[in-house]
């Protein structure tokens, strides 16, 4: 459980072991009904305000999880420890990790009871690999060897440093990858380029792309502070959209607890970091989202952070609003580091 402590006066913290009285078995096949040898299962729930985790292998073709009842987001993988939706796994060493064989399934909500519980997953044959080189250059043309390139949306989240050509060659999977150049871990003189990145849908089987690093033409000025005007000295980051290619942006506060964000035309969203700001009891800020024109002064952007108050954990929908479409829009602010299930009805009469 995530807690707030109130200050300086002192707090007894339990924490409960809940003894299981449910179980949920499973099974993993693939397309052809086979029953896979080996695998992970994972599941997590969030019963009355506290997170659960619960672990186990697949032997056979099935798995088993002790489990209280409740929600619980199940996810089973033939290779790695699994992940839900929305979650990468982290750039890795190529061969630091096998091949897998199959695609993860996605995961699934059960709603658990007493006693026995199943749910079954359907993987899918990972596709014939195809190649990708991908070359990181200046604006002038001239290629950087200092920097590496990633595919963290690739199962094998791979990187790898440039050669002295500036390119890195890997072997990946077809389909909407996302790629993106950075600097080496060994050097800083990049530290004030935009890296880019992009997402491509590459299914030739050999593949070619250049990702182009800027310099930034302006400054993005901002504070961030809290109610009472006090300055925080937090990190700022911004990510920008230029014809088609992202590039992004962090800066850390000056002297007086400012920052300069530095920036290139387009339209950029301005954000601080929900880890930063949750840790030191501030609600997760809602992003800017800021126009940086071609010419002239850039504008500035003050983000001020509210403490948390009360129940963190609760979720609240803004009023709605009609879009021209006809249809309503809702906005849910909520715990940014928590995953949340939204049920809808099937008219907006229940």
């Amino acid at each position: 459980m995530k807690f707030q402590h109130p200050g300086a006066d002192s707090t007894n913290l339990s924490l409960v072991a809940r003894r299981s009285s449910a179980r949920i078995e499973g099974r993993l096949r693939d397309a052809r009904g086979k029953l896979l040898n080996k695998g992970y299962a994972t599941a997590r729930a969030n019963i009355g305000g506290r997170n659960y985790s619960v672990s186990g292998q697949v032997a056979s073709g099935y798995f088993s999880l002790h489990v209280i009842p409740g929600d619980w987001q199940v996810a089973a993988s033939t290779w790695r420890s699994p992940t839900f939706g929305g979650e990468l796994p982290s750039p890795i060493s190529p061969g630091a990790r096998p091949t897998p064989d199959y695609i993860d399934p996605p995961a699934q909500w059960l709603s658990v009871t007493n006693g026995v519980n199943n749910c079954e997953f359907v993987t899918e044959d990972v596709p014939a690999s195809v190649s990708l080189m991908a070359m990181v250059v200046g604006e002038n043309g001239i290629v950087l060897k200092d920097t590496t390139v990633q595919i963290p949306g690739n199962p094998f989240g791979e990187w790898q440093e440039v050669d002295s050509h500036g390119i890195a060659r890997f072997t990946i999977l077809p389909g909407l990858n996302t790629i993106s150049a950075s600097p080496s871990w060994r050097v800083a003189q990049w530290e004030q380029l935009l890296f880019p990145t992009v997402s491509l849908n590459l299914t030739a089987p050999s593949n070619y792309v250049v990702l182009i690093v800027r310099a930034p033409t302006a400054c993005l000025h901002g504070t961030v502070s809290d109610q009472e005007g006090s300055p925080l000295a937090f990190q700022v980051s911004g990510n920008g959209q230029v014809q088609g290619t992202n590039y992004s942006s962090v800066v850390c506060p000056d002297s007086e607890l400012g920052f300069c964000l530095p920036v290139i035309p387009g339209d950029w969203v301005i954000t601080v970091p929900d880890g930063v700001a949750n840790g030191l009891g501030f609600q997760s800020p809602r992003s800017e989202t800021v126009l940086i024109p071609a010419t002239g002064l850039a504008p500035s952007v003050d983000f001020v952070l509210e403490p948390f108050a009360g129940d963190f954990r609760n979720a609240q929908w803004s009023t709605p609003s009609r879009k021209l479409t006809g249809g309503l829009e809702l906005e849910l602010r909520a715990q940014a580091t928590l995953t949340w299930r939204i049920d809808r009805s099937d008219d907006l009469k229940t």
